[in-house]
């Protein structure tokens, strides 16, 4: 299972990344996550409410339960997610971030 999670996108445009590289790739399966509320994944898509990410922890953790290997990929905005949700890839996985929008000093020992 590879899950890409989307950038904010040019112009705020938020859209599925990674399909014609990924779907391209035989016996892998592909599921887009796309934060349609532009919050870097901290709130709930189907409610609206700010939750800190609770909604996709939880989604994550059932959507990765039947997959033995899970990759995350993002860039920017999906770049922070992959970051965010990495404990959901499996130890065979692998998290890929680009340009994830971080605030450094948060890591500061």
């Amino acid at each position: 299972l590879v899950v890409a999670f989307s950038a904010l996108g040019w112009n705020g445009i938020v859209r599925p990344e990674w399909a014609g590289t990924l779907c391209d790739l035989p016996n892998v399966v592909v599921v887009h996550a796309l934060d349609s509320c532009k919050s870097w994944f901290t709130t709930n898509p189907v409610t609206g409410a700010a939750d800190n990410g609770a909604w996709w922890d939880v989604t994550l953790e059932k959507l990765v339960e039947p997959f033995g290997r899970v990759c995350l990929v993002g860039e920017s905005m999906g770049g922070t997610a992959a970051l965010r949700f990495a404990r959901h890839a499996s130890e065979s996985g692998t998290v890929v971030s680009l340009v994830p929008q971080i605030n450094l000093q948060d890591f500061a020992s």
